[in-house]
Protein backbone atom coordinates (compact mmCIF):
# COMPACT_ATOMS: atom_id res chain seq x y z
CA UNK A 1 0.00 0.00 0.00
CA UNK A 2 1.95 3.62 -1.44
CA UNK A 3 1.23 6.40 -0.60
CA UNK A 4 2.98 7.31 -3.88
CA UNK A 5 0.71 5.17 -5.92
CA UNK A 6 -2.40 6.28 -4.36
CA UNK A 7 -1.97 9.60 -5.01
CA UNK A 8 -1.30 8.65 -8.63
CA UNK A 9 -4.57 6.62 -8.76
CA UNK A 10 -6.25 9.55 -7.19
CA UNK A 11 -8.98 9.50 -9.41
CA UNK A 12 -10.30 6.40 -7.93
CA UNK A 13 -10.80 8.33 -4.99
CA UNK A 14 -13.97 10.42 -6.94
CA UNK A 15 -15.45 7.33 -8.54
CA UNK A 16 -15.68 5.52 -5.33
CA UNK A 17 -16.74 9.23 -3.49
CA UNK A 18 -19.36 9.47 -6.50
CA UNK A 19 -20.71 6.08 -6.67
CA UNK A 20 -20.60 6.60 -2.47
CA UNK A 21 -23.09 9.50 -2.83
CA UNK A 22 -25.41 8.06 -5.53
CA UNK A 23 -25.62 5.28 -3.48
CA UNK A 24 -26.46 7.36 -0.43
CA UNK A 25 -29.33 9.82 -1.63
CA UNK A 26 -30.94 7.26 -4.79
CA UNK A 27 -34.52 6.55 -4.11
CA UNK A 28 -34.98 9.05 -1.33
CA UNK A 29 -37.57 10.84 -0.45
CA UNK A 30 -35.73 14.47 -0.69
CA UNK A 31 -32.29 13.69 -2.10
CA UNK A 32 -29.77 16.21 -1.55
CA UNK A 33 -32.41 18.34 0.70
CA UNK A 34 -30.73 16.28 3.59
CA UNK A 35 -27.97 18.13 3.05
CA UNK A 36 -29.80 20.98 4.65
CA UNK A 37 -32.68 19.51 6.41
CA UNK A 38 -30.18 16.88 8.91
CA UNK A 39 -27.91 19.80 10.20
CA UNK A 40 -31.38 22.00 10.85
CA UNK A 41 -32.90 19.57 12.21
CA UNK A 42 -30.19 18.22 15.00
CA UNK A 43 -30.00 21.64 16.02
CA UNK A 44 -33.63 22.29 16.37
CA UNK A 45 -33.49 19.15 19.18
CA UNK A 46 -30.49 20.46 20.52
CA UNK A 47 -31.80 24.01 21.08
CA UNK A 48 -34.98 22.22 22.71
CA UNK A 49 -33.53 20.52 24.84
CA UNK A 50 -29.83 21.83 26.10
CA UNK A 51 -31.00 25.41 25.96
CA UNK A 52 -34.66 25.74 26.39
CA UNK A 53 -34.95 22.72 29.12
CA UNK A 54 -31.67 22.42 30.78
CA UNK A 55 -30.53 25.76 30.45
CA UNK A 56 -27.37 24.89 29.55
CA UNK A 57 -25.50 28.51 28.42
CA UNK A 58 -24.27 28.89 25.12
CA UNK A 59 -22.58 32.41 25.96
CA UNK A 60 -22.57 35.33 23.73
CA UNK A 61 -23.73 33.03 21.12
CA UNK A 62 -26.97 32.41 19.78
CA UNK A 63 -28.06 28.83 20.35
CA UNK A 64 -29.10 27.74 17.47
CA UNK A 65 -25.98 29.05 15.62
CA UNK A 66 -24.04 27.36 18.75
CA UNK A 67 -25.31 24.24 17.98
CA UNK A 68 -25.15 24.44 14.42
CA UNK A 69 -21.34 25.63 13.90
CA UNK A 70 -20.46 22.37 16.49
CA UNK A 71 -22.46 20.01 14.48
CA UNK A 72 -21.01 21.33 10.94
CA UNK A 73 -17.74 20.05 11.62
CA UNK A 74 -18.41 16.92 14.63
CA UNK A 75 -21.18 15.49 11.57
CA UNK A 76 -18.25 15.29 9.19
CA UNK A 77 -15.76 13.60 11.83
CA UNK A 78 -18.38 11.32 12.81
CA UNK A 79 -19.13 10.32 9.45
CA UNK A 80 -16.32 9.65 8.05
CA UNK A 81 -14.98 7.66 10.59
CA UNK A 82 -18.08 5.25 10.79
CA UNK A 83 -17.39 4.97 6.80
CA UNK A 84 -14.06 4.16 7.08
CA UNK A 85 -14.53 1.56 10.07
CA UNK A 86 -16.50 -0.64 7.91
CA UNK A 87 -15.53 0.42 4.61
CA UNK A 88 -13.21 -2.80 4.56
CA UNK A 89 -15.42 -5.58 5.33
CA UNK A 90 -17.99 -3.78 2.98
CA UNK A 91 -15.57 -3.61 0.10
CA UNK A 92 -14.23 -6.96 1.27
CA UNK A 93 -15.14 -8.56 -2.30
CA UNK A 94 -13.27 -5.93 -4.54
CA UNK A 95 -10.59 -6.15 -2.36
CA UNK A 96 -9.96 -10.14 -3.02
CA UNK A 97 -10.48 -9.89 -6.85
CA UNK A 98 -8.84 -6.81 -7.94
CA UNK A 99 -5.60 -5.06 -7.20
CA UNK A 100 -6.04 -1.29 -6.95
CA UNK A 101 -4.33 1.06 -3.94
CA UNK A 102 -6.36 0.38 -1.07
CA UNK A 103 -6.01 3.93 0.29
CA UNK A 104 -8.15 4.86 -2.59
CA UNK A 105 -11.47 3.36 -1.24
CA UNK A 106 -10.65 4.87 2.49
CA UNK A 107 -9.84 8.11 1.38
CA UNK A 108 -13.22 8.52 -0.45
CA UNK A 109 -15.10 8.90 2.29
CA UNK A 110 -13.26 11.92 3.27
CA UNK A 111 -14.43 13.38 -0.46
CA UNK A 112 -17.73 12.10 -0.48
CA UNK A 113 -18.95 14.08 2.91
CA UNK A 114 -16.50 16.71 2.10
CA UNK A 115 -20.09 17.81 -0.24
CA UNK A 116 -22.01 17.31 3.09
CA UNK A 117 -19.94 19.65 5.28
CA UNK A 118 -19.69 22.51 2.78
CA UNK A 119 -23.42 22.34 2.54
CA UNK A 120 -23.66 22.33 6.24
CA UNK A 121 -21.38 25.24 6.06
CA UNK A 122 -23.20 26.89 3.76
CA UNK A 123 -26.40 26.79 6.05
CA UNK A 124 -24.52 27.72 9.00
CA UNK A 125 -23.49 30.77 7.23
CA UNK A 126 -27.33 31.24 5.77
CA UNK A 127 -29.05 31.07 9.29
CA UNK A 128 -26.85 33.64 10.93
CA UNK A 129 -27.18 35.92 7.73
CA UNK A 130 -30.99 35.74 8.61
CA UNK A 131 -31.11 35.38 12.14
CA UNK A 132 -29.72 38.83 13.43
CA UNK A 133 -32.16 41.15 14.37
CA UNK A 134 -33.56 43.65 11.91
CA UNK A 135 -31.81 42.33 9.16
CA UNK A 136 -28.65 42.88 11.21
CA UNK A 137 -26.08 39.43 10.67
CA UNK A 138 -25.62 37.54 13.99
CA UNK A 139 -22.00 36.78 12.72
CA UNK A 140 -18.71 38.34 13.79
CA UNK A 141 -16.19 37.55 11.21
CA UNK A 142 -12.55 37.19 12.21
CA UNK A 143 -9.89 38.43 9.25
CA UNK A 144 -8.25 35.42 9.75
CA UNK A 145 -11.43 33.76 9.03
CA UNK A 146 -10.93 32.93 5.02
CA UNK A 147 -7.29 31.45 5.77
CA UNK A 148 -7.56 29.31 8.87
CA UNK A 149 -11.03 28.05 7.82
CA UNK A 150 -10.00 25.56 5.04
CA UNK A 151 -7.47 24.59 7.47
CA UNK A 152 -9.56 23.40 9.96
CA UNK A 153 -11.50 21.86 7.76
CA UNK A 154 -8.56 19.66 6.45
CA UNK A 155 -7.23 19.28 10.28
CA UNK A 156 -10.75 17.66 10.93
CA UNK A 157 -10.45 15.29 8.16
CA UNK A 158 -6.91 14.18 8.82
CA UNK A 159 -8.11 13.52 12.16
CA UNK A 160 -10.84 11.44 10.81
CA UNK A 161 -8.44 9.81 8.57
CA UNK A 162 -6.30 8.67 11.33
CA UNK A 163 -9.36 7.18 13.60
CA UNK A 164 -10.96 5.54 10.57
CA UNK A 165 -7.95 3.56 9.70
CA UNK A 166 -7.05 2.58 13.09
CA UNK A 167 -10.65 1.15 13.26
CA UNK A 168 -10.70 -0.06 9.60
CA UNK A 169 -7.84 -2.73 10.71
CA UNK A 170 -9.16 -3.78 13.86
CA UNK A 171 -12.63 -4.48 11.79
CA UNK A 172 -10.90 -7.19 9.90
CA UNK A 173 -10.69 -9.26 13.45
CA UNK A 174 -13.20 -8.19 15.12
CA UNK A 175 -16.86 -8.18 13.09
CA UNK A 176 -18.47 -6.32 16.05
CA UNK A 177 -16.65 -3.34 16.60
CA UNK A 178 -19.07 -1.35 14.40
CA UNK A 179 -21.72 -1.82 17.66
CA UNK A 180 -19.26 -0.14 19.82
CA UNK A 181 -17.65 2.52 17.82
CA UNK A 182 -20.42 3.68 17.48
CA UNK A 183 -21.22 4.00 21.17
CA UNK A 184 -17.87 5.19 21.52
CA UNK A 185 -18.44 8.40 19.47
CA UNK A 186 -21.90 9.37 20.90
CA UNK A 187 -19.59 9.13 24.44
CA UNK A 188 -17.37 11.06 22.46
CA UNK A 189 -19.12 14.13 21.22
CA UNK A 190 -20.60 14.93 24.83
CA UNK A 191 -16.50 15.44 25.59
CA UNK A 192 -16.69 17.83 22.71
CA UNK A 193 -17.23 21.18 23.47
CA UNK A 194 -20.65 21.28 20.74
CA UNK A 195 -23.14 22.03 23.23
CA UNK A 196 -20.66 23.66 25.63
CA UNK A 197 -18.04 26.61 25.32
CA UNK A 198 -15.72 25.59 28.08
CA UNK A 199 -15.24 22.55 30.01
CA UNK A 200 -17.91 21.89 32.93
CA UNK A 201 -16.40 22.62 36.38
CA UNK A 202 -14.40 24.71 34.76
CA UNK A 203 -10.66 24.71 35.09
CA UNK A 204 -10.71 21.51 37.02
CA UNK A 205 -11.66 19.53 34.03
CA UNK A 206 -9.27 21.61 31.84
CA UNK A 207 -7.45 18.97 30.85
CA UNK A 208 -10.81 17.19 28.59
CA UNK A 209 -10.22 20.58 26.29
CA UNK A 210 -6.44 19.53 25.92
CA UNK A 211 -6.73 15.56 25.52
CA UNK A 212 -9.75 16.03 23.09
CA UNK A 213 -8.31 16.40 19.44
CA UNK A 214 -11.81 17.39 18.33
CA UNK A 215 -12.03 20.26 20.57
CA UNK A 216 -9.79 22.89 19.65
CA UNK A 217 -11.53 22.80 16.21
CA UNK A 218 -14.86 23.82 17.09
CA UNK A 219 -14.10 26.47 19.25
CA UNK A 220 -11.75 27.72 16.20
CA UNK A 221 -14.78 27.77 14.18
CA UNK A 222 -16.93 29.17 16.42
CA UNK A 223 -14.09 31.80 17.16
CA UNK A 224 -13.65 33.14 13.86
CA UNK A 225 -17.55 33.47 13.50
CA UNK A 226 -19.45 33.78 16.49
CA UNK A 227 -16.91 35.74 18.43
CA UNK A 228 -16.72 32.96 21.34
CA UNK A 229 -13.52 31.80 23.14
CA UNK A 230 -10.71 30.51 21.09
CA UNK A 231 -8.51 27.19 21.63
CA UNK A 232 -4.95 27.77 23.14
CA UNK A 233 -1.80 27.32 21.44
CA UNK A 234 -1.81 23.76 24.19
CA UNK A 235 -4.76 22.82 22.49
CA UNK A 236 -3.79 22.95 18.96
CA UNK A 237 -0.19 21.67 19.04
CA UNK A 238 -1.04 18.79 21.40
CA UNK A 239 -4.05 18.07 18.75
CA UNK A 240 -2.29 18.22 16.23
CA UNK A 241 0.40 15.64 17.32
CA UNK A 242 -2.28 13.37 17.77
CA UNK A 243 -3.40 13.45 15.04
CA UNK A 244 -0.21 12.93 13.31
CA UNK A 245 0.75 9.85 15.76
CA UNK A 246 -2.92 8.17 14.49
CA UNK A 247 -2.12 8.74 10.52
CA UNK A 248 1.49 7.09 11.17
CA UNK A 249 -0.15 4.36 13.41
CA UNK A 250 -3.39 3.84 11.41
CA UNK A 251 -1.34 3.73 7.83
CA UNK A 252 1.07 0.90 9.13
CA UNK A 253 -2.12 -0.89 10.79
CA UNK A 254 -4.01 -0.70 7.79
CA UNK A 255 -1.19 -1.63 5.60
CA UNK A 256 -0.65 -4.74 8.13
CA UNK A 257 -4.02 -5.64 8.54
CA UNK A 258 -5.19 -5.35 5.03
CA UNK A 259 -1.88 -7.99 3.83
CA UNK A 260 -2.62 -10.85 6.31
CA UNK A 261 -6.30 -10.44 6.58
CA UNK A 262 -8.38 -9.68 3.20
CA UNK A 263 -8.30 -13.46 3.02
CA UNK A 264 -11.48 -12.99 6.37
CA UNK A 265 -13.32 -10.52 4.59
Amino acid sequence: MDIRETFEQRGLIWIFAIKELSARYRQTLLGPLWFFLQPLLMTGVFTLIFSKMLGVSTGRAPAGLFYLSGLALWTYFSQVVTALGTGVRSHGALFRKVYFPRLTIMAAPLVSNAVQLVMHITTFFVVALLSGPAGVSSLTISPWAVPLLPLICVYVALMALGVGLVIAAMSIRFRDLHSLVTFLLQMWMFGTPIIWDTAPGGERWRFILDLNPMAWPIRAFRGLFLDTSMPTSREIIFGSMITILLIAVGIVLFRRAVRDGVDVL
